[in-house]
């Protein structure tokens, strides 16, 4: 050992958070990231929405639950004839009319003036009314995400606003839906062929797992939806591009503002995460929910059962910045 001038190696055990640094630094920490992180930002409550969606369509129930309020809307759609998107468009319609209820005024009318407008999709339209906040900074957990040195990104969330984060960083990022159902082979796909494209940090790769506002039939909603999702899902998995799949089974995972009892964890967890931990358990993975003490002490225990997780409780915005703060010092 005299031919060596070093050092023994320092074996002192490393927090999750320092563990997770070195991921990203790596390029190996995967943030997969709730619908509920954009509709924080643009609406402050999701409550709030679900009760205007309740009052936009005359929804009878007391159940405020989205999916179970869209299942039940869809069905009473398709029996006086309409298709199974409507409940879809109508659905983004709503975000389009709420958002413009909190607008600026003078910002409202001159999108009111553009003939075009009707043909914007609700993140189009968010843009043009300057949504989300991007001049918070830190506060914006989308904007430290975009920050952060990463090749891909997986959301439950149809809006874009990821993309226009990563875009004030320079970036210029691909976008790509899954594709759960038989309906959505016609829309194009950023792997398709003759496309050389692998994700990187300079152009990384956006996965939108419930779907696209651009494309209403993207979009998981519904129960029945969900359910689909999780049953074709894991009839193909192989559908999945390859690049996401080894992503998932070999890099830290960041769940972000994901709820316990919300149709997007569950169906995520089950049809994504849980495949993936059945090949493989990262060096670290770090969880951010929201729940009292009884849903926390539950999930703990699940989580720690199911795939060996650490868990911070806490919001989106205190957990990126915390990320943030210990990365860049």
């Amino acid at each position: 050992m005299a031919r060596f001038n070093i050092q023994k190696k320092d074996t002192k055990q490393i927090g999750w958070k320092e563990a997770l640094i070195e991921r990203i630094n790596e390029g190996k920490a995967l943030p997969i990231i709730s619908y509920l992180v954009d509709i924080n930002l643009i609406f402050g409550n999701q409550d709030d929405l679900t009760e205007g969606w309740a009052f936009y369509t005359e929804y009878p129930g007391d159940d405020r639950n989205l999916a179970y309020m869209t299942q039940y809307l869809n069905v009473m759609a398709q029996t006086k004839g309409h298709d199974s998107e409507q409940i879809k468009r109508d659905y983004l319609n709503f975000l389009k009319e709420a958002l413009q209820s909190i607008a600026d005024a003078d910002l409202v009318e001159e999108l009111a003036e553009d003939a075009n407008a009707g043909k914007l999709t609700f993140s189009e339209t968010a843009d043009r009314l300057h949504f989300p906040n991007f001049e918070t900074g830190l506060d914006n957990p989308l904007l430290v995400l975009a920050k952060l040195p990463l090749p891909i990104y997986l959301t439950t969330s149809c809006h874009t606003f990821l993309q226009m984060a990563l875009q004030r960083e320079g970036k210029r990022p691909r976008t790509e839906i899954c594709y759960w159902n038989n309906q959505l082979g016609r829309i194009p796909s950023a792997f398709s062929a003759p496309s050389d494209y692998h994700p990187s940090v300079a152009e990384p790769l956006v996965y939108h797992l419930h779907g696209l506002d651009a494309h209403p039939a993207s979009l998981v909603l519904t129960e029945d939806d969900h359910l689909d999702f999780l049953v074709n899902t894991a009839r193909d998995w192989e559908g999945v591009p390859l690049i996401l799949r080894k992503a998932l089974t070999d890099s830290a995972l960041m769940l972000l503002g994901f709820g316990l009892t919300r149709w997007d964890f569950r169906t995520l967890f089950r049809g994504f995460i849980k495949t993936s931990l059945a090949e493989r358990r990262p060096k670290s993975v770090a969880i951010q929910l929201q729940g009292d003490q009884t849903q926390q002490n539950y999930l703990q225990n699940y989580l720690d059962l199911e795939g060996k997780f650490e868990v911070y409780w806490g919001d989106a915005q205190h957990f990126m910045r915390e990320i943030w703060q210990t990365w860049a010092s």
